[in-house]
């Protein structure tokens, strides 16, 4: 990923990622995405969504819930009668140091 202008780290960031608990689990081998549609030129699935802190510091991420499934969306993408938005959310849980 792109480092951020401001010296901050996304979620996503986090290496390796066990050091950050994904709760519920996930599908092991499914790549996660925050956003999933289909437009003209075809299927767009990928992380655009982040959540940014600055690692080092005193607040620091120790969880986060898994992203929805491709099986749990659906076939048609987002949005979808079940989630209404083109954007999953992303619930992380931070603790002071």
């Amino acid at each position: 990923m792109k480092a951020h202008p401001a010296g901050l780290e996304s979620i996503w960031d986090v290496k390796p990622l066990s050091s950050v608990i994904v709760r519920d689990g996930s599908d092991a081998g499914e790549r996660e995405f925050s956003t999933w549609k289909f437009r003209s030129a075809g299927e767009s699935k990928r992380i655009i969504d982040h959540m940014w802190f600055t690692r080092g510091r005193k607040l620091r991420p120790t969880s986060r819930w898994r992203m929805l499934t491709e099986k749990e969306i659906g076939p048609t993408a987002l949005p979808c009668v079940a989630y209404a938005s083109d954007h999953l959310a992303l619930c992380v849980e931070f603790e002071w140091s």
